[in-house]
């Protein structure tokens, strides 16, 4: 995430004038201005389809305090991917609903949930990152009630 922010912050930086130091302090307060206005527009009301989400792997961790339910492991499912693997564990073959797409493309989208989410307690979905986050979202809303 700081590596986004660091790059939105250089492409703001190269559209402003003046002292350097003032220009890189505005383009950074800018840069996060702009990733804390995405996380409130992936902020979803509580209300979940919680058995659904763990019908399809998603694991539910409660300790010390939080309620989180992981979406690692049905990601692919939300997403309508069907990735086949080497005994390497490297992709060998993907689909997108029903679409080859290359493997590198494929480990894009495991990346955009691979640390995916969901607050229990706020309904936040926290940990979506990448050139595919806002797919994954909008995959997601559906299992929102």
């Amino acid at each position: 995430m700081k590596r986004t922010v660091m790059t939105r912050a250089w492409e703001i930086y190269r559209t402003l004038t003046g002292d350097r130091s003032a220009k890189m302090s505005m383009a950074l307060r800018r840069a996060w201005a702009e990733v804390k206005a995405a996380a409130k527009a992936g902020r979803v009301e509580a209300g979940w389809q919680v058995e659904k989400l763990e019908e399809m792997g998603a694991s539910r961790w409660v300790k010390y305090g939080k309620d989180r339910l992981y979406l690692s492991d049905c990601g692919e499912k939300i997403m309508g991917l069907s990735i086949e693997r080497y005994r390497s564990g490297n992709v060998s073959y993907a689909e997108l609903d029903g679409e080859k797409i290359s493997n590198a493309e494929a480990i894009r989208y495991l990346d955009a949930f691979s640390s995916a989410y969901i607050d229990m307690k706020s309904g936040a979905v926290c940990g979506v990152y990448g050139r595919h986050a806002d797919d994954f979202m909008k995959a997601l809303s559906a299992y929102a009630a």
